[in-house]
């Protein structure tokens, strides 16, 4: 379990990035579409594309009160197996859920932690 000590130790993927680094590794086209779901804030944390490398990945680590040790998920298992029967608005595509994943990251639901897994935080109950 995650102890707050404050975000940069809990959570040391949460600086901003170095200039140039976004850029680096993702393309001009998917930077436009992440900046629109991160509320058009074109300075992105570290944390913002350590996810998107990790779910480009095709699969992820998920810790929630559900599955407090981790539990490793396929793109297309989480989304056919769990997120579209627990979910109000399913995601048609593999793509449209890793933007849901953004966006849900956005909005603070979830974190990632040193090891790229995506922590369940208290407002996000029920999202992972």
């Amino acid at each position: 379990m995650v102890t707050r000590l404050g975000a940069e130790v809990a959570y040391p993927l949460y600086e901003p990035c170095p200039a140039g680094f976004a850029e680096s590794r993702l393309t001009p086209e998917r930077l436009a579409q992440l900046t629109d779901i991160y509320w058009g804030d074109a300075e992105f944390r570290l944390a913002e594309i350590a996810l998107e490398e990790e779910l480009q990945k095709g699969t992820f680590t998920v810790v929630t009160t559900a599955y407090p040790e981790g539990h490793t998920w396929t793109l297309e298992g989480y989304r056919t197996q769990h997120h579209n029967k627990v979910a109000s608005d399913p995601a048609a595509t593999t793509a449209e859920l890793i933007d849901k994943l953004h966006s849900w990251h956005s909005s603070g639901f979830f974190f990632l932690d040193a090891e790229s897994a995506l922590r369940e935080e208290a407002l996000g109950r029920g999202y992972l």
